[in-house]
């Protein structure tokens, strides 16, 4: 077994074990190492997306990785939650010309 590497369809980047005479091509068939599905946190779906992909590029992808990496989880989170921190912002712009 090695391990592989692709995105979805979603733009969720996947680690997954792949036996050794797969192709590469066929990493969607492989078996998911992580990061694990995040739908029950009930995030919604662009949020849940970029938190994917921020716990897979820091390697996130076990209870283990994720008990030895309380602050990277943070990390990962401020990151992911960055984007909609902006659409406030803008938000409170487009507001503040329609009062006046």
């Amino acid at each position: 077994m090695r391990r592989a590497h692709y995105v979805d369809n979603e733009g969720r980047y996947w680690c997954v074990d792949l036996p050794d005479d797969v192709p590469e091509t066929a990493a969607q068939m492989g078996i998911p190492v992580g990061p694990p599905s995040l739908e029950g946190l009930g995030l919604p779906r662009e949020t849940e997306i970029r938190l994917h992909n921020q716990l897979y590029a820091r390697n996130i992808f076990t209870e283990r990785d994720a008990r030895r990496g309380l602050h990277e989880i943070q990390a990962a989170l401020m990151n992911a939650l960055r984007v909609d921190a902006g659409i406030i912002v803008d938000f409170y712009a487009t507001v503040g010309k329609d009062d006046g």
